[in-house]
């Protein structure tokens, strides 16, 4: 076991449990990861409606509360956005995300698929008994499953990847007040937490420093 001292506003000392299985660490109980994984995850899946929940929830960060609650009419076709309302405030909180091309067109063609129309769930699909909107408990057991078939992990729930794609911004670079509205955090303190989770590549970004004002 390795030891980590964070300074700053945090100023302890955090245990790393590293895992056999690819060198995974779970840092202060928050379970995520590393891009590589989560591409060859994403990769792995072949069904579509699953890869696109996966993808969702990775770029928006979305919890899966707030991701089975977004309608199509919460989409914006033109400018690539999505509107997901906040769970953890009041009904009316909603932040936007703009999300990839790639992303949106898995979007329309779900929609397609299933001919989905603006009063209805993204996250719907049309049986023999008409539409159904996926469920918290499936979303949960399929999660964990391509975890354990394609990563080796137990322990892969939707909320991995709003912790992954946090600490995925943070690497690179982008400041963290944005990231914190990104995640609609009421306070920086709770996005503060993921900096710990960074390995910075401290020469490779004094190089980048030096670069942006001429100096090589």
């Amino acid at each position: 076991m390795n030891d980590i001292v964070v300074k700053g506003i945090y100023n302890q000392k955090i245990d790393l449990v590293e895992y056999d299985k690819k060198n995974y660490y779970i840092e202060n109980d928050i379970k995520y990861l590393k891009i590589q994984e989560y591409m060859e995850l994403e990769r792995s899946i072949q069904n579509d409606f699953h890869k696109l929940l996966i993808r969702f929830l990775f770029e928006t960060a979305a919890r899966i509360s707030e991701a089975l609650e977004c309608s199509i009419k919460d989409i914006d076709f033109k400018y690539g956005k999505v509107q997901l309302i906040n769970a953890k405030q009041r009904k009316e909180a909603k932040r936007e995300c703009i999300v990839s091309k790639e992303l949106m067109n898995m979007i329309l063609l779900h929609i397609g698929k299933y001919k989905l129309e603006k009063k209805d769930k993204l996250f719907t699909r049309v049986t023999a008994a008409g539409k159904k909107v996926y469920r918290r408990t499936g979303a949960f057991t399929m999660i964990k499953k391509y975890g354990n078939e394609i990563l080796g992990y137990d322990w892969l729930s939707p909320h991995t990847f709003r912790h992954t794609r946090a600490i995925h911004l943070l690497s690179e670079s982008i400041d963290v007040i944005k990231v914190q509205k990104f995640l609609a955090h009421k306070s920086v303190m709770n996005t503060l937490v993921y900096l710990q989770y960074i390995n910075r590549d401290v020469e490779k970004s004094v190089i980048q420093a030096n670069a942006s004002i001429g100096i090589y």
